[in-house]
């Protein structure tokens, strides 16, 4: 069984996150946001459609998913998505890794649930 939801794949996942998001973590003075000032956008801030957004959302980390009703646009489920965002968070390796390590953490997921 696929870990994915949404029509989603790993592939998918991969090539959202590549497409927007710079690689790397979206942190603003060690705090990470869904949406940066630069045009970065955080692990689970990738999926969230640009009309669905709001500012409100940044002071809601740990159960943005849920209190804005967002798992329908979200390629796994809440609690998937929320231990592929702790690692997002924690990454502290070279940005040129960031997309590799992210495909790695999938896999492992994925294994986990064979």
């Amino acid at each position: 069984m696929s870990i994915y939801i949404n029509g989603y794949t790993r592939k998918k996942v991969l090539n959202a996150i590549k497409k927007k998001t710079l690689l790397k973590p979206c942190k603003n003075m060690g705090t990470c946001f869904y949406r940066g000032s630069d045009g970065n956008k955080c692990l689970i801030g990738v999926f969230i459609p640009d009309d669905k957004y709001t500012v409100r959302m940044e002071y809601c980390t740990k159960t943005v998913i849920e209190t804005y009703m967002l798992e329908r646009f979200m390629p796994m489920n809440t609690d998937r998505m929320y231990k592929l965002q702790r690692f997002h968070d924690s990454y502290l390796n070279n940005d040129k890794y960031y997309l590799k390590d992210i495909e790695n953490k999938l896999v492992e997921m994925e294994k986990r649930d064979e």
